[in-house]
């Protein structure tokens, strides 16, 4: 017994320690309120360029980023006109669209959902606003039904900030 009660002593001296609050190291920031965030070789975002076409999953659809406001995608709110076409390369107009923003190295989208509305040529439909509120990787995922046939395709942008 007189072994266990100096060795309890010492076992109770290192956790006090161990949950002071001093520290000879500054607290550590997040680096996105650091450093600037820059995607620029990440193999998995594109290049952005108008008239980018993107095929869907099951190549029923061909997705086509007509253009972007601003251009290349940028943080905060984003305003992008999409054009859909159908097999045969008709556009597909009177389809329900629905998008989804997502930044998988996060793991979360955004909390304002975008509008998608008729735009003004067949078979394009304009998507506003397009939240993308922190620089990094995002995945915006397009999918289109139109009867029977539902359709999907990923354009991955890099938002530097």
């Amino acid at each position: 017994m007189r072994l266990a009660l100096p060795s309890l002593a010492l076992v109770a001296g290192f956790a006090v320690a161990g949950c002071t609050s001093h520290t000879d190291t500054p607290p550590t920031t997040d680096a996105a309120d650091s450093a600037t965030v820059t995607c620029q070789n990440d193999p998995r975002a594109l290049a952005y360029t108008a008239n980018m076409e993107q095929p869907g999953a099951s190549k029923t659809f061909t997705f086509v980023l007509v253009e972007g406001d601003p251009a290349p995608p940028a943080r905060g709110n984003n305003t992008w006109t999409l054009a859909v076409k159908d097999a045969a390369g008709a556009p597909l107009d009177g389809a329900t669209v629905d998008v989804k923003p997502f930044m998988p190295d996060h793991g979360h989208g955004t909390s304002v959902a975008a509008t998608v509305a008729a735009g003004a040529s067949p078979g394009t439909y304009t998507i506003t606003p397009l939240y993308l509120f922190m620089p990094g990787l995002w995945q915006v995922t397009f999918t289109a039904t139109k009867g029977s046939a539902t359709d999907s395709a990923v354009f991955s942008f890099c938002v530097e900030g």
